[in-house]
């Protein structure tokens, strides 16, 4: 057993991390956290979603509504630690990616104890729509998502990236709404309704637009351009139903 010390004493929260901002208010501070391992990436890193700070009120309606309790930890000996493990880990806060919609991550970290072991994953539901800060929100956190998902892009399947909307298959936005201000609120609600995902492993499902998808969970990642679900397992498909126009 690590000595008490590490495991205990004054933790940064991950969501004091996170902010309520796109950008990490602690931006280049070495920091010390704790919490779960949600998820291995080999080579690169680890999820960590701190579950004893969290205060709860994450969801409101079925929506992200404070920053978020979860966040990368960049780092080259992650095949080290495994998912269900309670570990405390120092690094420098820093924002990767591109774009507004980086990943808030602890760079030149180091585990400096592992304080428990099998635990539990947290789990949060969610629900789509969200919009941009409710992802953010969201970033690096384990969720489920409730409600009926539809494929709605499976151009880049065969590389393992699909995806989903709430409902029914997206539509171009001047198909439903006039260039200009109408057709820029319709491609607003249509980024709302979506979710990218990455599938696991190299299953590659035969999956039509329009079919339903189930078992969708996993954490909400980033692939260094913007942010999309990295599922645990491959989706299910239901009934293929595309509403009329």
């Amino acid at each position: 057993m690590p000595p008490a010390a590490q495991c205990a004493g004054d933790f940064t929260p991950v969501a004091a991390v996170q902010g309520s901002a796109y950008t990490s208010p602690l931006l280049d501070t070495r920091v010390r956290v704790t919490g779960v391992i949600t998820r291995v990436e080999p080579a690169a890193g680890f999820f960590l979603e701190d579950t004893v700070s969290a205060t709860g009120g994450q969801l409101a309606h079925g929506a992200a509504n404070g920053p978020s309790h979860a966040m990368f930890v960049a780092s080259a000996s992650a095949s080290a630690v495994a998912a269900g493990q309670r570990v405390a880990v120092e690094g420098r806060v820093a924002e990767t990616g591109s774009a507004r919609d980086t990943l808030t991550t602890l760079v030149g970290a180091a585990v400096t104890a592992t304080c428990a072991e099998t635990l539990d994953l947290p789990l949060t539901e969610v629900r789509l729509p969200l919009d941009a800060r409710q992802r953010e929100a969201l970033e690096g956190m384990r969720v489920a998502f409730a409600g009926d998902l539809v494929l709605t892009d499976h151009y880049n399947l065969h590389r393992g990236e699909a995806t989903l909307s709430a409902g029914r298959p997206l539509r171009i936005p001047t198909e439903d709404a006039a260039p200009g201000a109408p057709s820029a609120r319709s491609a607003k609600a249509g980024r709302d309704r979506e979710l990218h995902v990455a599938l696991p492993g190299q299953d590659r499902p035969a999956l039509p637009v329009g079919v339903t998808v189930v078992g969708l969970q996993g954490v909400m990642g980033h692939d260094g351009r913007a942010q999309r679900l990295l599922l645990e397992s491959t989706p299910q498909a239901g009934t293929v139903s595309i509403p009329p126009d």
